[in-house]
């Protein structure tokens, strides 16, 4: 998703509290809110905190509605990780009410005070997350189910090395690293998404299959592959060389390589999709 702010359903300045209302009704999109900040700054006024809040707090659903025990798996367990911190397999109702208030003030902090975009779209499309799992608990709570989404914290907590993607496509060795990404970067672009096995964020896309999703949507484009390194276990430390050796501190974080040399990195947070990488990728595709 692009960062552009387009001013599409802004009215003029006259009609900013209607327009407000109108899509409060609607549900807002993370372009209609910062292009409703733009048009209120417009003026030469400061965009109301707490109007800003309240719409982070209703966000419209996404186009294509994700379902299924994988994405709520996935979500359920960071959320708990994340915000809730008690790893019980249980995510509640009023889990979820917490995580919401959490995201959206961080979301409105972005918004209001110019923050990193990559960032406050992160933040926009877990609001919008966290609205489906909402949707997702009230209908088990319905069926007599329970009000919370059951996830398994152990299973999730780690990452599984045996699908068939990762084991195709995981940079295990500097021998590796050489051939697949320095190398292979001459026939066509690579893109390769450094982790750390205990970083929440990282976990997290590992489990709504992300980077193998945006390797399906690049396919024949960019060769897309991961590399986990860890500081902190010994039988990693040839392959954390490679990556401490390529300038990475933290993760996830994402390079592009082309005829050999970095030329694109940054953070990202590419969705289930896909969806995530524009800014990184353009001018390589």
């Amino acid at each position: 998703m692009g960062c552009a702010q387009s001013t599409e359903g802004v009215s003029p300045a006259v009609s900013l509290a209607q327009t407000y209302e109108r899509l409060a009704l609607d549900g807002w999109t993370d372009e209609d809110l910062t292009a409703f900040i733009g048009a209120v700054s417009a003026q030469g006024k400061l965009p109301e905190y707490d109007q800003i809040l309240a719409a982070a707090k209703h966000p419209s659903l996404p186009e294509e509605d994700h379902t299924g025990a994988a994405f709520f798996d996935a979500l359920a367990w960071y959320t708990d990780k994340t915000v809730i911190r008690r790893l019980d397999g249980q995510l509640t109702l009023a889990d979820v009410d917490a995580a919401v208030d959490l995201w959206a003030r961080q979301y409105a902090d972005a918004a209001t005070q110019g923050g990193d975009a990559t960032g406050r779209r992160q933040k926009w499309k877990l609001l919008q997350k966290l609205k489906l799992i909402e949707r997702e608990i009230k209908g088990r709570a319905a069926a007599g189910q329970g009000s919370f989404y059951p996830y398994s914290p152990h299973e999730l907590n780690q990452v599984d090395a045996s699908k068939p993607w990762n084991e195709a496509n995981t940079i295990d060795t500097a021998e590796e690293f050489e051939a697949r990404v320095i190398a292979g970067s001459y026939a066509q672009p690579v893109l390769v998404k450094y982790g750390l096995p205990y970083c929440a964020h990282c976990l997290l896309l590992e489990h709504l299959g992300s980077v193998p999703a945006a390797a399906e949507k690049y396919s024949g484009k960019v060769d897309v592959v991961k590399l986990w390194w860890d500081p902190h276990d010994p039988a990693k430390a040839d392959i954390t060389a490679v990556a401490r050796a390529q300038g990475v501190t933290s993760s996830p974080f994402f390079m592009v390589y082309s005829a050999g040399k970095v030329v694109a990195q940054g953070y990202a947070f590419p969705d289930e999709n896909g969806d995530g990488l524009e800014d990184l990728l353009a001018g390589v595709v």
